[in-house]
């Protein structure tokens, strides 16, 4: 898959470990680093969903959230037009090869 990001200041934080760990802290910066390494090494968004069991999950507004460390989330979204919809308009998330880094917010 390909990881794009929503802003500048996310695909900065994203490009260097040393940059995560100023901004997010040793854990999650490991962490992060960890998903977007495994998301870019898998086909779709599908196979992402099914590795990352516990630390994965598809919310309500077609967006998946990933536990990154103990202090943030990660949230994805599908992008592109080559990806399949469900009949309710959810994405097939086993077509969809594009996701967007959209925020790392605290985790509730």
């Amino acid at each position: 898959m390909i990881v794009s990001f929503e802003t500048a200041a996310l695909r900065t934080l994203c490009a260097t470990q040393d940059a995560a760990e100023r901004e997010l802290g040793l854990a999650d910066a490991r962490s992060l680093l960890t998903i977007l390494s495994d998301i870019e090494a898998l086909d779709t968004a599908n196979e992402f969903l099914e590795l990352a069991v516990d630390g994965a999950r598809v919310s309500q507004s077609d967006e998946i959230e990933v536990t990154v460390g103990p202090e943030r989330h990660a949230v994805f979204v599908p992008v592109g037009s080559r990806y399949q919809k469900h009949p309710d308009g959810s994405p097939d998330w086993s077509t969809v090869k594009y996701l967007k880094l959209t925020a790392l917010p605290p985790r509730p």
